[in-house]
């Protein structure tokens, strides 16, 4: 084994209390107030989803003890949920055990034995393939087709479903373990646990980034970027007319003939990777290179990407890859090399070469009972309607990070079209009651016009990607007209998405770009009574505009933790979509069209804007028609960006400057025109240099369309204080020469804005307290619970 030596000068980025926010309590924050915030939340937690009641992860997650020294509750457990249910509601029942040896007795020993059985049951039955107790490894993808139609499959007990191959021999050679795994392997489990595959500076992914205090495993990247290049190929940018009369995305623009996804366009078009990294190996030659991983945040820690090293120039790496984000950058940032031979030193790390010879560091003592090498990127995937998943815990599959992915729509992100269940083009899909854990890229894929899906009670962590992705495809900007490009699908979109009391945690682990549900070219979507922490980007993001989306009764805290300019909910809209209107079917086709999407609405939430959240809900360049009412969001004020028609109404913000872009007051509303609305809200400033609103084309001149229309607020600062700057910063004022304001509440009211609307004193964090307590109990009866 050749030695790889890295010059003293490779910089380990370590955690501080600055730019992720480490320790997650904002400066200047009453302990007793931000104790009180993290116990509410607990509660809620329980309430909205009982089901995972009493809840240690997130009482964990909160850190209640740490922060707070607050005992973990009586009864509070960590263990995943375990299935009770047989076969006994079914008519025609096939088990699986791995004990058997054939089918018989409508027992199979494997899962795939087991369906191909159940086909033969009558027509009309109600079936059910039901998997005992124990773990059962998928030889390849499970495909549900037209013969599976209405199948359920179950688990009875503690039963698992596996993307891996289990290793039944191995040696301890010195300090190191070894086997032989008959192929490549870029996963291996020692006794369920996922170890780490060998890497540069030593790190656990899971466990370990820019959000922890110490070391990150990571290595700052600044200076060593180089030689970025655009995407290869013929690239033209096509475009349809204009659809909309505003002054932001008012037409439809996408870039095709690019090489980088696939299928070949992005809204992006031509976007810069580095292709060289001054990673100061030396000793190397280039063969010794295949197979090598960089792991690197965007330039501007917009999200992540993984480069294949392909060959080296002196101290420069050559690089290949970048595809898991849409917008693009000339450099990246903190990096981590992965998967070379001499990287193998620290316990838990492993190295497999390519034909399967495999190393593993066990812990000092460890005595190792199980082994599973990756297998599967994909688990089951389902063209079927009707298929039932209930009971099950899925885990073990490939990370896809080197896979391909597409850019779908008009939002910073791309997406890779693959997860443990893939769902396409089929109605009535349910997964309830099912674990997803330990994951190498996405959970569930929604893909196309997939209608009708309910996921319940389910439990997402330890995922390398993201949890539920939703994924529909249009053509150019309306789904009636012809290929155009011979590129998009007609209209195949996601619709009826149902998302009840399940919980996302530990998200994306190798992708940063990651979160607990993203929806790509989606409408119609609920998501409701569901728990969000603990995650690199949104806990919930939206790529597009289709709309129609209801988002209620939802706790996110801990999100943002390794990014940066994004929230925990994070919406955009830079493409406009035509649709059409059925209830003007008989009219002429102009009067059956609209570019007005369906609202959405984000109601009865609790957000919390913590590590570097920049808003809680950021409603990025072009978001339109979001309805957010009655939400309790804490540390950070509302967003509105270059986009119209939202509404902010019912709110109580708490300590809004507190968090990343506290400067920008209540609320941010960048938009010329937009129709905003902010009212009937309550907001809670802490420091003295406390704005109400902010706005860069605030114009003294012309209010009315450079401003949100707002009334009835409450507004609560420190001494009383009021301040609303109005400078025109992006458009021209109507007045050249006008002086820029700086106006009381009272004064602003004088222009005839923000009519009803007070100011007072902060009140006792007490009292601040029993307003979030009544704020966010009376939106807690569980519309989810069994």
């Amino acid at each position: 084994m050749l030695l790889l030596l890295l010059l003293v000068f490779a910089v380990l980025v370590r955690g501080g209390a600055g730019e992720w926010g480490i320790g997650i309590r904002p400066e200047g924050e009453d302990p007793l107030l931000d104790c009180g915030l993290r116990s509410l939340a607990l509660s809620f937690a329980d309430a909205i989803a009982p089901s995972f009641a009493p809840n240690a992860h997130v009482f964990d997650a909160l850190q209640l003890s740490g922060l707070c020294n607050a005992s973990r509750p009586n009864g509070m457990k960590k263990a995943s949920r375990r299935s009770k249910n047989g076969g006994g509601e079914f008519e025609c029942v096939v088990y699986v055990d791995a004990n058997a040896t054939e089918c018989a007795n409508a027992t199979c020993a494997t899962v795939e034995e087991a369906v191909a059985e159940s086909r033969a049951c009558p027509t009309g039955a109600a079936k059910a393939v039901v998997l005992r107790e124990g773990t059962h490894y998928l030889r390849a993808t499970l495909v549900l087709d037209a013969r599976d139609k209405g199948l359920t499959i179950a688990g009875e007990g503690a039963a698992v479903l596996s993307g891996g191959v289990e290793i039944k021999e191995w040696k301890k050679v010195g300090a190191v373990i070894t086997a032989n795994a008959s192929g490549a392997v870029d996963s291996l489990w020692v006794n369920g646990r996922r170890e780490i595959r060998a890497r540069f500076p030593n790190g656990d992914p899971e466990t370990m980034g820019l959000h922890t205090e110490g070391a990150t495993g990571w290595i700052d990247g600044g200076g060593r970027w180089s030689d970025a290049k655009e995407e290869s190929g013929d690239v033209q940018t096509a475009k349809v007319n204009d659809v909309r009369e505003t002054p932001y995305y008012s037409g439809f623009e996408v870039t095709v003939g690019t090489t980088r996804y696939d299928p070949p366009y992005s809204f992006w078009g031509k976007t810069l990777r580095p292709t060289r990294l001054n990673a100061s190996l030396k000793g190397v030659d280039d063969d010794d290179y295949e197979g090598m991983i960089v792991h690197a945040y965007h330039g501007k820690w917009w999200g992540g990407w993984q480069f294949e090293v392909v060959g080296n120039d002196g101290d420069f790496l050559v690089l290949q890859g970048g595809q898991q984000e849409a917008r693009g950058e000339e450099v990246g940032q903190q990096y981590y090399l992965e998967n070379h031979s001499s990287f193998l030193d620290d316990e838990r790390e492993f190295f497999a070469d390519a034909n399967g010879a495999l190393e593993y560091k066990p812990r000092a003592n460890e005595s190792v009972d199980t082994m599973v090498v990756s297998n599967l990127a994909e688990l089951v995937r389902v063209e079927a309607d009707g298929v039932t998943f209930r009971g099950l815990t899925l885990t073990q599959t490939r990370p896809t990070f080197l896979e391909a992915y597409r850019v779908p729509s008009g939002g910073d992100w791309s997406i890779h079209a693959g997860a443990a269940i893939v769902v396409v083009d089929v109605a009535g899909v349910t997964i309830e009651d099912c674990v997803f854990e330990s994951l190498g890229g996405n959970a569930i894929l929604l893909q196309g016009a997939v209608n009708n899906t309910v996921v319940s009670r389910s439990d997402f962590a330890w995922l390398g990607a993201s949890g539920i992705v939703s994924l529909g495809t249009t053509s150019y900007d309306d789904g009636s007209t012809d290929d155009i490009l011979g590129l998009m699908d007609l209209s195949r979109v996601p619709t009826n998405t149902k998302i009840t009391a399940c919980r996302f945690r530990e998200i994306g682990a190798y992708e940063k770009q990651s979160s607990g549900v993203a929806m790509f070219l989606s409408s119609t979507a609920t998501v409701v009574d569901s728990i969000f922490f603990n995650g690199p980007r949104a806990g919930l993001n939206i790529n597009d505009g289709l709309g129609g989306h209801r988002i209620d009764r939802c706790l996110f805290f801990n999100w943002v933790r390794e990014t940066k300019d994004h929230g925990p909910i994070n919406t955009w809209d830079r493409q406009p979509y035509n649709r059409r209107l059925e209830e003007n079917k008989d009219s002429d086709e102009k009067a059956r069209r609209t570019i007005a999407s369906a609202p959405s609405h984000i109601s009865n939430c609790v957000i919390f804007g913590n590590y570097a959240s920049e808003w809680p809900i950021d409603h990025d360049d072009g978001s339109a028609y979001y309805v957010d009412t009655d939400n309790t969001i804490i540390w950070g004020g509302a967003k509105n960006y270059e986009g119209y028609h939202k509404q902010t109404s019912g709110t109580l913000f708490v300590d809004v400057d507190l968090g990343a872009q506290g400067d920008r007051g209540c609320a941010m509303d960048d938009a010329y025109g937009a129709y905003d609305l902010f009212r009937n809200n309550t907001c809670v400033l802490k420091l003295e240099s406390a704005k109400l609103y902010s706005s860069k084309v605030c114009d003294p001149d012309d209010l009315l369309d450079t401003m949100p229309t707002s009334a009835n607020n409450s507004f609560f600062t420190l001494d009383n204080r009021t301040a609303i700057p109005c400078d025109a910063g992006v458009l021209p004022k109507k007045n050249p020469v006008a002086a820029a304001a700086d106006w009381t509440l009272a004064e602003y009211q004088d222009h005839g804005m923000d009519l009803g609307s007070t100011a007072a004193p902060l009140p006792a964090t007490e009292v601040l307290l029993a307003w979030v307590a009544n704020k966010i109990m009376l939106t807690t009866t569980p519309a989810g619970s069994p």
